[in-house]
């Protein structure tokens, strides 16, 4: 593929994120937990009349604003615990977080990857080799470790050798898991009108051994593997 190509896809790309930082700024006030708050009894009377089209419009709309790198999860999420119930909110935030993550994956691949490939060439294929090494640990721990933004993860990982299939796997696992607390808060805060307290220093050290212990069980395993090879 050619250079200009390269650098076509560059500026789209650059463009798109303008156009997404643009649209936030636009959109910033609705996107709060405390408006959330003030308009939850009308969304819960229009839920109540039109339920199915209530459901397929949130998986639409979240998956659309994910999708455009805009960092929403948590609301959507905490949204569909409060309209959905626990259990069904739980279950369509995965859903429409899901296919957001993935939209995001697949045009950072293809407008970014190239350009920056060909210019850290040696830089990528260190962090590619580690990716597909461990790509799966990795993804899953940054994911339930929860230090970097939903949607620069999304971003970021689109840039990796990392495959796609193996990014929805593992995306979906821990959204199953983060979306969860989310989900549960959105759905006490419309039965209870409680204060939505959900990263609490419990639920972070539980998340974060959640994500770290799989990779240092992994390479735990692997010196084990290692030090037997040494010792024959």
């Amino acid at each position: 593929m050619s250079l200009a190509s390269h650098t076509t896809k560059l500026i789209c790309g650059i463009a798109l994120l303008a156009a997404s930082m643009v649209f936030f700024l636009i959109i910033s006030p609705y996107m709060s937990a405390e408006f959330l708050e003030t308009q939850l009894g009308n969304y819960l009377d229009y839920y109540d009349n039109n339920p199915l089209l209530v459901m397929v419009l949130y998986v639409l709309v979240s998956a659309i604003l994910i999708g455009a790198a805009l960092p929403v999860t948590g609301l959507f999420s905490l949204l569909a615990g409060a309209l959905f119930g626990f259990q069904m909110g739980w279950a369509i935030g995965v859903v429409g977080s899901t296919i957001g993550a993935t939209l995001v994956f697949l045009w950072s691949r293809y407008l970014f990857r190239d350009w920056l490939k060909n210019r850290f060439e040696e830089q990528f294929s260190i962090v590619n080799r580690n990716i597909n090494d461990e790509g799966f640990y990795y993804l899953f721990s940054i994911r339930l470790i929860m230090i970097f933004p939903f949607f620069l993860t999304n971003l970021l990982s689109g840039l990796t050798s990392l495959k796609l299939s193996t990014y929805v796997i593992v995306t979906t696992i821990a959204q199953i898991i983060v979306l969860a607390l989310w989900s549960y808060a959105g759905s006490t805060m419309a039965n209870f009108g409680a204060d939505i307290k959900i990263l609490t220093l419990e639920t972070f050290i539980i998340l974060t051994l959640a994500g770290v212990a799989p990779l240092l069980i992994h390479r735990f395993l692997n010196w084990l593997k290692r030090k037997g090879k040494r010792s024959t």
